[in-house]
C-alpha cells in the first residue's frame, strides 16, 4: 500500500486497487476486479450526491432560522409574525424545489422561509419594468460584457482535465470559455480529474468545481470520468451540458434521457493519433458516429473538421474556432532558469506525444547544426503515459536542446514573448490552441502542412510538407534562419490574423448564442 494512502478515503481505495491490476486477454480476475471499480466508484458518486444534498439542505434551513431570530430580536419582536408564521410550515412531502445553487431540496428538508431567502438575492438581469425579451443595456464603460440569453444559464461543462488549465488545447478551451461565461452572468460548472487538478478552492475565478475521481490510465481515464460527471449530472438542473472530446460521444445519450441538451467538442478524427492501438482506433471511430447520433449538437473548431463530419457522416457542425488572446511579457526569470536568450531560440509547445513530432523537430535542427545556427531548441511540454517515448526523444536530443517540461502562466507567456521561430509539427486535428497562441504571441511560425493546420495560418505562417517529416522542416527553418526579414514579415502577419480572426470574446459570443439555442432560451 502506497505511502500517505488514507484508508478511509474510497476513491483513493479504489485508485490503490486498480494501480495494482494487471490487466492481460487472459486475466479474468483483473477484468471482473476493473468492473466491479467502476461500479464501486459509480455508487460512491450517488451516495455522495445524496449525503451532501441532505447536508446542504439542512446547513440552509439552519443558516435561515438563525437569520430570522436575530431579525426578530433586532426588531424587538417577542414572536413570529403571522406571516412569518405561516412562512415557516414545512414543505409538503414529495415537493422537489432547486434552489439557485443547484441544490436539490426534498420532503420538507428546509422551510418555505428558507427557500425564500435563499433565492430572493438571485440577480434580476432584466428590470422589473422591462418586458421579458428585452435586453440588458449596459454603458459603454462598464467593464462586464453583455448577456446574450434572456436569463441566466446554468451549464456544465465535462470531458477535459478541468481547469485551471495544466494539459491541453481542451482545458485552455474550458476555462477561457467558462471564465468568460460567468463574468457575464451565466452559472458555469467544471467537472475535473481529482488526481490532476490541484486547486484547493471549490471555484476558480467564479467557476464552481467538482472534482471526481477516475481510472487514471491512458485508456479509462477520460471516459470513466466524463461517465460520473454525468452521473453527478443528473441530480443537477443543467441548462446544457458541454462535452469535450468525440471518445465521449456514446456518452452524450445519458443527460438527453432526463431532457438536458448536449453539445460535443469533437476535436477531429481522434482516432488518427498513434498512441492509440487497433481497439481503441475502433471505438474512436465508433464514437464518431454515435456522437452525431446522440449530441444535440456537433461542435467544430476548424473547417476541415465541419467537412469531415459534413461528408462522412451527413450531419452539419456549429463551427467554433479557438481564441488567442495571451499577454506579452520581457524576458525574466523563465529565461534566465532554462538558459535562454531573447530572440535566440527555436519554441516547440505540446504534449510529448509520436503525433506531435517532436522527433522531427529535433532531428532538423540537429540537420541544421544545432547550436551552430546560434539559436536553442526549447522543447515545453510533457505526457503522462508516453515514458518510452521521452527517453528516446532525450537520447537523441543532442546539445542545444532545453526540455523544460510543463510551463504554465507567466512563464508560458514569456517563452512565447521571445522566441526567433517556432515550430508546429503536428499532424492531427483539428485547430490547436497552442499555435493560435504562438501567432499572436507575434512569432513566425513554421508549420506541419496539414489541412487544418493550413486553415489556421491562412497566408501568416511558413508551411512545411509534413509527408517529408524532418528533411523539409529542416529546409524551411533554414530559409527563415538565414532571413531575418522574411521572419519579422511573417511575425507581424501571424499577430495581425490572430488578433482579427481569432479572439476568445468573439468565441465566447458564439458559445453563448449556441447554448442559449439549445436551452431555448
Amino acid at each position: 500500500m502506497p505511502d500517505g494512502f488514507l484508508p478511509h478515503s474510497f476513491p483513493a481505495a479504489i485508485s490503490w486497487f486498480i494501480g495494482s491490476l494487471t490487466l492481460r486477454g487472459d486475466d479474468v480476475y483483473a477484468v471482473i476486479g476493473l468492473v466491479a471499480a467502476v461500479v464501486g466508484l459509480t455508487l460512491w458518486v450517488v451516495i455522495e450526491n445524496l449525503r451532501l444534498t441532505r447536508w446542504r439542505s439542512s446547513d440552509v434551513a439552519e443558516n435561515a432560522d438563525r437569520a430570522a431570530t436575530r431579525a426578530n430580536g433586532a426588531t424587538g419582536a417577542t414572536g413570529p409574525s403571522p406571516a412569518a408564521e405561516a412562512d415557516m410550515t414545512p414543505v409538503r412531502a414529495r415537493a422537489e424545489w432547486l434552489l439557485d445553487d443547484n441544490t436539490l431540496v426534498r420532503t420538507g428538508a428546509v422551510t418555505r422561509e428558507a427557500i425564500r431567502r435563499k433565492t430572493a438575492a438571485a440577480p434580476q438581469l432584466v428590470p422589473a419594468s422591462a418586458p421579458v425579451h428585452a435586453p440588458v443595456k449596459t454603458s459603454s464603460s462598464s467593464a462586464q460584457p453583455t448577456m446574450d440569453a434572456k436569463r441566466p444559464l446554468r451549464i456544465a461543462m465535462m470531458g477535459s482535465r478541468g481547469i485551471p488549465a495544466s494539459y491541453s488545447g481542451f482545458e485552455t478551451c474550458v476555462e477561457q470559455l467558462s471564465v468568460r461565461l460567468v463574468e457575464r452572468g451565466h452559472h458555469v460548472t467544471v467537472y475535473c480529474r481529482s488526481h490532476h487538478i490541484k486547486w484547493p478552492e471549490k471555484t476558480y475565478k467564479g467557476v464552481r468545481l467538482v472534482k471526481l475521481p477516475t481510472i487514471a490510465s491512458k485508456h479509462l481515464d477520460t471516459i470513466v470520468h466524463t461517465f460520473l460527471s454525468m452521473l453527478h449530472g443528473e441530480f443537477r438542473r443543467y441548462d446544457v451540458v458541454y462535452i469535450c472530446g468525440v471518445g465521449n460521444g456514446p456518452l452524450a445519450v445519458i443527460p438527453r434521457l432526463v431532457g438536458k441538451p448536449t453539445a460535443i467538442n469533437v476535436d477531429g478524427a481522434d482516432w488518427e493519433r498513434d498512441k492509440w492501438g487497433g481497439f481503441a482506433r475502433r471505438y474512436l471511430q465508433a464514437s464518431e458516429r454515435l456522437a452525431t447520433r446522440f449530441a444535440s449538437r456537433i461542435v467544430s473548431d476548424s473547417r476541415v473538421v465541419e467537412k469531415y463530419y459534413q461528408d462522412r457522416y451527413n450531419t452539419p457542425s456549429a463551427f467554433v474556432p479557438y481564441g488567442s488572446d495571451v499577454p506579452h511579457l520581457s524576458p525574466g526569470e523563465t529565461l534566465t532558469r532554462l538558459g535562454l536568450k531573447p530572440d535566440g531560440y527555436i519554441l516547440w509547445v505540446g504534449r510529448l506525444v509520436p503525433e506531435n513530432n517532436a522527433h522531427d523537430v529535433i532531428e532538423a535542427y540537429q540537420r541544421l547544426g544545432g547550436p551552430t545556427t546560434g539559436l536553442q531548441l526549447c522543447l515545453v511540454g510533457d505526457a503522462p503515459y508516453s515514458s518510452d517515448y521521452k527517453e528516446e526523444l532525450k537520447q537523441k536530443a543532442g546539445p542545444g536542446v532545453v526540455f523544460a517540461g510543463y510551463v504554465f502562466d507567466n512563464g508560458y507567456h514569456e517563452l512565447g514573448s521571445n522566441a526567433r521561430i517556432y515550430a508546429f509539427a503536428s499532424g492531427v486535428g483539428g485547430t490547436h490552441p497552442a499555435l493560435l497562441e504562438a501567432m499572436a504571441f507575434g512569432n513566425c511560425v513554421v508549420v506541419n502542412d496539414m489541412a487544418a493546420n493550413m486553415e489556421t495560418i491562412g497566408d501568416a505562417g511558413l508551411p512545411y510538407a509534413g509527408d517529408q517529416g524532418a528533411t523539409d522542416l529542416a529546409r524551411v527553418m533554414a530559409q527563415a534562419i538565414a532571413n531575418p526579414a522574411l521572419v519579422e514579415d511573417y511575425r507581424k502577419r501571424a499577430a495581425h490574423r490572430a488578433k482579427t480572426v481569432y479572439s476568445w470574446e468573439v468565441v465566447t459570443d458564439q458559445y453563448e448564442r449556441l447554448f442559449a439555442q439549445l436551452a431555448r432560451v
